[in-house]
């Protein structure tokens, strides 16, 4: 996680067993670019002998989904958390300790326009991105603040103000090098995978497993 995060140590690793892998059926990869469509999958846990997956105390907890309507502003407060690396200069390490930083969300509007303008094409001599707002939604303290290497499918939550609750409002997808000047950080819009969400939690049977 590149720049301004705060540490946090973690002192009980919890093992869980893996029952299945689903990742959504119309995932995609852009190669020329790394941008992500898509960019969700859920993981299903095996149950232990007492028939439980997980066991929720003090240091751990579920966390809300977003409500089905976008309601999130550029002034919610957001969090972004994982163990990546803290730099993108070469030689940077992946964190042994769990970073959680505060970032703003930056207008969509301002972000498609970034990772997709001329100018900012010539800067980085890559080829434009295409973001939908249905799918994607960003977040950065531009040139201080943001996700980076290691940091993908991390959470970034977001105070709900109708719930008064932190909810899973996005999923670290991709970014042009890490707390850049230009680019900020893109992740999967969780809102709109909603419905996405509940069918594979009910019926899984009906959507392909990854290999394992």
């Amino acid at each position: 996680m590149g720049g301004g995060s705060s540490s946090v140590k973690i002192s009980i690793l919890i093992a869980v067993n893996v029952k299945d892998i689903f990742v959504h059926e119309n995932f995609q990869v852009i190669s020329e670019t790394g941008a992500a469509n898509n960019d969700i999958a859920l993981i299903q846990l095996q149950p232990d002998e007492s028939g439980k997956c997980f066991k929720f105390d003090l240091q751990t907890g579920p966390i809300c989904l977003p409500r089905a309507v976008d309601s999130l502003k550029v002034r919610d407060s957001c969090y972004i958390t994982g163990w990546g690396r803290t730099s993108s200069q070469p030689g940077a390490r992946f964190s042994e300790t769990i970073q959680r930083a505060q970032v703003p969300l930056t207008k969509f509007s301002d972000c498609r326009a970034a990772y997709g303008s001329s100018s900012a094409r010539e800067m980085s001599h890559t080829r434009p991105v295409t973001l939908t707002r249905k799918q994607h939604l960003c977040a950065a303290e531009l040139g201080a603040i943001d996700a980076c290497i290691g940091d993908s499918g991390g959470p970034l939550d977001c105070f709900d103000r109708r719930t008064q609750r932190q909810s899973l409002a996005g999923l670290v997808s991709f970014g042009k090098q890490c707390a850049d000047k230009v680019y900020p950080g893109v992740y999967t819009n969780v809102a709109f995978y909603r419905e996405w969400i509940h069918r594979v939690i009910k019926n899984p049977a009906a959507y392909s497993v990854v290999p394992r």
